[in-house]
């Protein structure tokens, strides 16, 4: 059974997500259909497996969840999760780019977000990174687990946002994500 909180905070934030998403401002980026991503045997600073980039944005962002499913199970019994928000944009190249869509089929608001990329190559962590999340969770195909920052995880303008999951041995781990995030002024 799910509660719904009556605190005020939470009610405020429910109310701009509502909005966020009538005015188109509610996004989401995901694979392609059929089309994994693989995930590395290690933890590799500089390579994560999934990044949000704003380089100068119009609007910042608030983020709200993400869902990984394996596809193919990775050597160990774990996977690890690591999200790792920056001040900086840590984007140098590559990757493939996946791109937002709005979560309002009517809307034709394009997102403030420079790219949402898997396996790029970053730069090294700058003076703002701090730890947003780090979780081992079960390595097994079917079993999706989710990271929900309820009312928001809020990123600035030129900001960076990294995810880091892997397997603890080889092989590596093929899966599916979908992130889900607002933008306000």
């Amino acid at each position: 059974m799910s509660v719904i909180s009556t605190n005020p905070s939470a009610v405020a934030a429910r109310r701009d997500a509502y909005d966020a998403s009538l005015r188109g401002r509610r996004f989401i980026a995901t694979n392609l259909i059929n089309t994994p991503i693989a995930l590395p045997t290690a933890l590799l600073a500089t390579t994560p497996t999934l990044m949000l980039r704003l380089s100068g944005a119009s609007r910042r962002v608030v983020f709200r969840s993400i869902i990984i499913s394996l596809t193919s199970v990775g050597g160990g019994d774990q996977l690890r999760t690591i999200v790792v928000p920056d001040t900086t944009d840590r984007w140098v190249s590559g990757g493939t780019l996946h791109p937002p869509y709005s979560m309002n089929e009517e809307s034709s608001v394009a997102s403030a977000v420079t790219g949402f990329y898997s396996n790029p190559t970053a730069s090294a962590a700058g003076a703002g990174v701090r730890l947003g999340t780090h979780m081992a969770s079960l390595n097994s195909v079917g079993l999706p687990f989710g990271i929900n920052y309820g009312d928001g995880f809020i990123l600035g303008k030129t900001s960076s946002l990294l995810f880091y999951v892997f397997t603890t041995t080889t092989p590596a781990a093929n899966a599916f994500f979908t992130a889900e995030w607002d933008e306000v002024e």
